[in-house]
């Protein structure tokens, strides 16, 4: 898929991305719901400033997270459109077999990588863990069991997250791997 149509100027980084998202995920259907996919990049970006996020970029890539894994956007397009940070994260966040190997290898990766990544990754598993619960509520627990590594470096790299982020987002970050990790 090619490059959108310019978008207005009066949006922010965020917008533009979530305008972006659902252009390029349009005609998707989440597997656990069968709502339009882009449900899933919106909720995740406001699971993201619901912890506190105030990162233009980080929001977008939070938005982002999945075109490049699930659509025909390709990393270059997204450089070129939000720039390298944006283009970087959403490449972090995006499992590559041939170079990340098995879904929890790629989960691994993310758990030691980037803080960035990790809540990101921690607010996209908390959307879809919901969306079990309600689509199919005996697999929920299931689902989020395999991502215990992510929960485990929230509570982890609490000291690193508390520095880096504020002790107010550390304390949502945690607050939710530990609802997570409870399933």
């Amino acid at each position: 898929m090619g490059a959108v149509t310019e978008p207005p100027p009066h949006l922010s980084l965020p917008e533009r991305a979530l305008l972006r998202a659902v252009v390029a995920h349009a005609g998707q259907r989440r597997k656990e719901s069968a709502a339009p996919y882009v449900v899933h990049p919106t909720d995740v970006m406001k699971r993201v400033a619901h912890f506190g996020i105030r990162d233009d970029e980080l929001l977008a890539a939070a938005a982002l997270h999945d075109v490049v894994e699930d659509t025909e956007v390709t990393l270059d397009e997204l450089r070129g459109e939000f720039g390298p940070r944006v283009a970087e994260l959403v490449d972090r966040l995006s499992h590559d077999p041939e170079r990340d190997g098995s879904k929890q290898r790629y989960l691994e990766t993310i758990a030691a990588g980037p803080v960035d990544v990790l809540v990101v990754k921690l607010a996209d598993r908390a959307s879809n863990v919901d969306d079990y619960l309600m689509a199919s509520p005996h697999y929920a627990p299931v689902y989020a069991a395999k991502a215990t590594v992510i929960y485990r470096a929230i509570l982890d790299r609490a000291a690193e997250l508390e520095s880096r982020l504020g002790p107010h987002i550390a304390g949502a970050l945690a607050r939710e791997a530990r609802r997570l990790s409870a399933l």
